[in-house]
């Protein structure tokens, strides 16, 4: 982003009582110019500082009375934009749609992809800005104009820095801002000669330097090998691409057959969709890819790009096949990403199987069903409110606006983080962020799907996480005492009862229960980790059809020997029922025992008890040769 002010600094860097500019100079900066057409394809909000800049170059070259210059420097960035869309493939007629369209991306980038992290390090640079901006406006090497102009390039460069580095707060992007503010503060440095001046430079490098330092993402001692290597590739891949363009062919097809065999991709006949992300992972396994127009889905975060997804995937671009992954970032509510979509999925796929990560879905002929409008109601921010009862699923919508202040915030900086405080029928409370614009459109409120295998549970039907039912939420900022958001929300309720796939009980392994006798009793090392949404307690459980259980068991942890299963045990009185627990991998018990066999003590299961009444007693077996064991630490009531 630093192309554009360096060809303007090239021009108002001449003479300051002399209003020629040298034709070697002019020529420089023409050389420089169609870098301003190139980057609002890389990134379109650079667009700003591009035109910005070429306005001002125009302006000198003008007071200069270089008319053709000036002509020229309008010409060139519009005919670099052109050569290049041309170039990958693109019409021109599309750049109109180009630029209309990524105004969506762009508008809700700052609150959706915002982290909030210690305000220090933005002060830090902010302070650093401001003195270098004091030692440019007191100057006296330039006059009053010259120094007013080059004072708005260097603010205009530095809130772009400012908005890149500091509104998605990590490492790597807090080092773009520190290295802004380095390189301009040293450019600075010719129109501020002076002792004073000196030190405005020193301290806009210091503070950039310390940005830099503090993000520890570039550490000084590998600079040079680092700069090394980018030279090195930069040279090795232009020689490839000039004299032996078929092994960059080769290249690419070799890096994907390695891609497809580590990333557990199905191969599956047909148009196929990937959600949310993973694109790359379905390209290289050599499936038909139909992406929907936002084909990232935490990228949907506008109402307009998510209405856009989801009237793709219910008319007939819809893929026939998705790959669904739960997989929200930035600690999201897990249903806000391309929400409004999962009302369509829900009612136009079925469940077909798991592969790995994902749950594997086809297209049916079904008609899609619409959610039905429950209830509308209006509430305060940081006002709890109960979800209305309803036998199927439940979406809604929130309408949440920023206030005046928090508009101007946001323009400036970043807004205060949302969030959503959920209560589940259990007790239980669970917190997630939100946003505002992903608010807009439907998404699933209860039951709460916090996982893949659970979105997958709803193809069952609603029953199945009866324990992640919402009873009540609140919406609140992440802030306390925040004056960013309107206080006035709006809320819409809709029910969805989707069609049960009566095959969906077997393709996720919901366990029948069996009588079982000569039961012995053996000593087992395990968990379980939840029962029905939560971590197991004393007190009687009450389930509403179905038990799901998860979490490890295992004769040793030397390792999960062959042929044994876990099996859930249901005991009332003499009589003992038993059913399979489906396994579930567990690498991280692979890692924390040092036995590669110990992943597959893992367990998530599904025990339909809709047959059943009166109190059990709930427990774990051992399965070896057809013979069971009963493992006696795990007991707890079960009231059906």
């Amino acid at each position: 982003m630093l192309a554009p002010v360096l060809t303007s600094l090239c021009l108002i860097s001449r003479a300051p009582t002399s209003n020629n500019i040298s034709q070697g100079r002019l020529f420089l900066v023409a050389l420089c110019i169609p870098m301003l057409g190139l980057l609002p394809l890389v990134k379109l909000n650079a667009s700003a500082l591009c035109i910005f800049c070429m306005f001002l170059n125009v302006v000198f070259a003008l007071h200069g009375r270089h008319y053709f210059w000036a002509a020229l420097y309008c010409i060139l960035p519009v005919a670099s934009l052109c050569i290049a869309w041309i170039s990958c493939g693109q019409s021109l007629s599309d750049i109109p749609a180009y630029i209309v369209n990524s105004q969506y991306i762009i508008s809700g980038y700052t609150e959706a992809m915002a982290l909030q992290n210690s305000i220090a390090l933005p002060l830090l640079f902010l302070a650093g800005c401001g003195v270098l901006g004091a030692g440019l406006l007191l100057s006296s090497s330039v006059s009053k104009h010259l120094r007013l102009t080059i004072l708005m390039l260097v603010v205009a460069y530095l809130f772009v820095a400012l908005k890149a580095g500091f509104v998605r707060e990590d490492d790597g992007h807090t080092t773009l801002s520190g290295i802004a503010l380095l390189m301009i503060s040293l450019l600075s440095w010719p129109f501020v000669q002076s002792f004073k001046g000196l030190g405005s430079v020193c301290a806009g490098c210091l503070a950039g330097m310390v940005v830099i330092g503090a993000s520890k993402y570039i550490v000084p001692a590998t600079i040079p090998g680092d700069v090394y290597r980018e030279i090195v590739n930069f040279y090795s891949g232009l020689k490839v691409r000039i004299l032996s363009p078929e092994r960059y062919a080769i290249d690419v097809k070799n890096r994907m057959e390695q891609i497809a065999s580590t990333s557990g991709f199905p191969r599956l006949e047909g148009s196929t969709d990937v959600y949310s992300a993973g694109q790359v992972a379905l390209i290289s396994s050599g499936v038909e890819w139909k992406p929907r127009p936002i084909f990232q889905s935490y990228s949907a975060y506008t109402p307009e790009l998510i209405e856009k997804n989801a009237r793709h995937l219910q008319g007939a671009g819809g893929a026939k096949n998705i790959v669904f992954a739960v997989e929200p970032i930035d600690g999201r509510l897990p249903s806000l990403e391309d929400g409004e979509s999962w009302p369509i999925i829900y009612s136009q796929y079925t469940l077909s199987g798991f592969s790995g990560k994902y749950t594997i879905l086809a297209r049916n002929n079904d008609l899609p069903t619409t959610p039905s409008l429950l209830e509308r109601r209006v509430v305060k921010l940081g006002e709890r409110f109960a979800i209305p009862e309803f036998e199927g699923q439940t979406y809604m919508t929130a309408e949440i606006n920023p206030s005046f202040f928090g508009r101007v915030r946001a323009a400036i900086f970043k807004p205060a983080q949302l969030k959503v405080r959920l209560v589940l029928g259990n007790g239980q409370t669970r917190e997630y962020r939100v946003v505002s614009g992903m608010t807009k459109t439907k998404f699933l409120i209860s039951p709460l799907v916090e996982t893949t295998s659970e979105f997958a549970d709803l193809f069952g039907g609603h029953e199945l996480l009866t324990s992640k039912k919402v009873v009540s939420a609140e919406f609140l900022s992440a802030t306390p005492n925040d004056e960013s958001w309107s206080d006035h929300v709006e809320l819409k309720f809709f029910g969805l009862k989707a069609n049960v796939d009566e095959s969906a009980s077997k393709i996720l392994g919901v366990t029948m229960l069996e009588p079982a006798t000569n039961i012995s009793e053996r000593t087992c090392v395990g968990w379980i980790d939840s029962l029905n949404g939560a971590e197991p307690k004393p007190e009687v459980i009450k389930p509403h059809g179905y038990l799901q259980l998860a979490g490890w068991n295992s004769i040793t942890t030397d390792g999960f020997p062959k042929g044994v299963e876990n099996v859930v045990l249901l005991s009332s009185g003499n009589q003992t029922l038993a059913g399979n627990a489906k396994p579930f991998d567990r690498p991280d018990l692979e890692e924390h025992f040092n036995a590669s066999s110990m992943a597959k003590s893992g367990f998530s299961t599904i025990i339909d008890v809709r047959g059943l009444s009166g109190r059990f007693k709930l427990g774990l077996g051992i399965k070896e040769n057809g013979e069971i064991a009963r493992c006696p630490q795990y007991s707890y009531d079960i009231e059906l």
